[in-house]
């Protein structure tokens, strides 16, 4: 019955409907990277990149949004780890300089909210990031003017009054348009995408993200958020559905973990972010791995690095009794310096409550995910991308 009605979805979605919306996205290398591979000395990428920040990656994934009417057009960084929009205000302090800011005055649809917002990205030792100011409520628009694009009126946005070094130094961004099923800010206010839902704008509440892998390539093609529909041009069939155990992110329980001769087996609650351009693992998880991979931390990098011409296992993580395998390629990133590669696996230390994991973008690009918010389950199903 089940295999039945995943089948008759799936057709649903192929046959197209009105209430199915597809945001493309760019994909763009991480400024740590792209200055590594400049060859950038220790003292310029240390001054750069200070202390405690934890920028790994390779990779953003960038989307295309309009807000009001008539439309202004914004590039975001699309998280699924947190659930606000936001945008510069035009009031805003030299921290927003050359990023795109919204003009409330020159909306027709615009309203004030009388609030104010303080957002902290990230969570354990990946707290980092803070951005200010105050909220208002426009039509927003998933989607670039000349696409077919998911409207939702009456969204709730901040308009942002300062922001941290990170968003300052990421000129590629002017906001971030978060999709995580929590509520916004304080828990009173609907996020965009909930919005929508809750609207019946959507044939089904739920979407699917397909992420692309391109290596040093940026501002190229990168993968495709679809809204209110299963991806079945990017994403093979549905593994298995997972239940969320929060309703605040997207998360879920794994039963173990291995690579090479290192296994871990214990229940763990995980987290998915389209956000976090690594994944992240308990410190007594992740000196196994870098023990089996051999990887060396480097003061430069602020992460561990690996020889690039050694053979490395799959990373393998055990759910119920299905095996997800995430191939070298997405957990380790060329950085084309004298054969040494960053590893995109890191550390994460919580304080006892919620995930102590975080699967980013290497797991994110292995397997697609299909967030049913309705039925508040996770879909994961293979990346069709050939490598």
């Amino acid at each position: 019955m089940v295999h039945l009605s995943l089948l008759i979805l799936a057709q649903a979605f192929c046959l197209g409907s009105s209430g199915i919306f597809k945001h493309e996205l760019i994909f763009r290398e991480s400024r740590k990277v792209s200055l590594l591979r400049q060859g950038l000395s220790e003292p310029e990428i240390l001054a750069l990149f200070p202390q405690g920040v934890k920028d790994v990656g390779d990779s953003e994934y960038i989307g295309v949004i309009t807000i009001g009417k008539p439309y202004q057009t914004f590039k975001v960084a699309l998280q699924t780890g947190t659930s606000s929009l936001w945008i510069p205000a035009p009031e805003a302090d030299s921290s927003c300089n050359n990023k795109t800011h919204f003009n409330p005055k020159t909306s027709d649809t615009f309203r004030i909210t009388g609030r104010n917002f303080d957002l902290t990205y990230g969570m354990g030792t990946l707290f980092q990031d803070r951005v200010s100011g105050y909220m208002g409520q426009d039509l927003v628009t998933f989607g670039a003017y000349e696409e077919a694009q998911l409207k939702i009126p009456n969204s709730l946005f901040g308009l942002a009054l300062t922001i941290t070094d990170r968003f300052k130094n990421d000129t590629y961004i002017d906001g971030v348009l978060g999709l995580a099923p929590a509520m916004n800010y304080d828990r009173q206010y609907l996020s965009p995408l909930l919005n929508a839902i809750q609207q019946g704008f959507l044939d089904y509440p739920l979407f699917s993200v397909y992420l692309e892998r391109h290596g040093s390539q940026s501002n190229v093609p990168g993968g495709m958020f679809t809204y209110g529909g299963i991806d079945v041009d990017h994403c093979g069939p549905v593994i298995d559905w997972l239940s969320f155990v929060s309703d605040s992110n997207y998360g879920f329980m794994i039963d173990s973990v291995s690579i090479g001769s290192y296994n871990y087996t214990r229940k763990m609650q995980v987290m998915t972010d389209t956000g976090t351009p690594f994944i992240a693992a308990p410190f007594y998880v992740l000196n196994g791995i870098v023990e089996i991979l051999g990887a060396k931390y480097s003061n430069t990098t602020k992460s561990y690095c690996v020889p690039c011409d050694t053979p490395k296992p799959n990373l393998d993580i055990t759910i119920g009794n299905i095996v997800y395998s995430v191939d070298p390629e997405n957990y380790v990133i060329d950085i084309n310096r004298s054969n040494t590669c960053l590893l995109a696996i890191s550390g994460l230390s919580g304080y006892g409550m919620g995930p102590t994991w975080i699967l980013g973008t290497p797991f994110m690009r292995q397997f697609c995910h299909i967030h049913d918010i309705g039925n508040q389950k996770m879909g994961l199903a293979k990346s069709l991308q050939k490598f």
